[in-house]
């Protein structure tokens, strides 16, 4: 009987499977405790932590299940907040979650910068398309319009 152990949804063998060995032979499956034990006793399991990011319905990839995009994230990493400090700062986030996101920007640092700049074109560009459709409303225009509606909120009777 093979030693193995589940991670992420797979099963993965502790030890390399004999030269005889076929697949739908027995293999002894871990529990998660066990695996503890057996730290101690041998080697340390080595497994992947995948990256908490997620894409939005709108093509924006936020942290874990919460609504912190990561170039807010980034910014802030960036600008020398602590992940204990964005702990505090985002409450939705997790310490754990903030440590990974920052290992993978560490390892990612190109790919992330091209997805921050293709980011930042996108809302430039959206940006001038707004500014285009509607052009800057005056001060003096601004004020027009306010007393003109000045007399509709007005309360009655007083």
């Amino acid at each position: 009987m093979v030693k193995a152990i589940m991670s992420n949804g797979q099963i993965r063998p502790l030890e390399p499977l004999p030269a005889d060995w076929q697949e739908g032979q027995p293999l002894r499956v871990e529990t998660p405790n066990e695996t503890k034990n057996a730290v101690a006793d041998g080697p340390l399991p080595l497994d992947a932590i995948p990256a908490p990011l997620r894409v939005d319905e709108g093509g924006v990839v936020r942290i874990g299940k919460s609504r912190v995009s990561f170039d807010v994230f980034i910014e802030q990493y960036e600008n020398g907040l602590t992940p204990e400090e964005m702990v505090h700062a985002y409450d939705t986030l997790a310490l754990a979650d903030i440590h990974v996101a920052i290992a993978y920007y560490l390892r990612h640092r190109d790919e992330v910068r091209a997805y921050l700049k293709r980011r930042q074109e996108e809302a430039e560009a959206l940006r001038t398309k707004i500014e285009t459709e509607r052009p800057p409303i005056s001060k003096e225009e601004l004020l027009a319009r306010r007393s003109a509606r000045g007399n509709e909120n007005a309360p009655t009777g007083e």
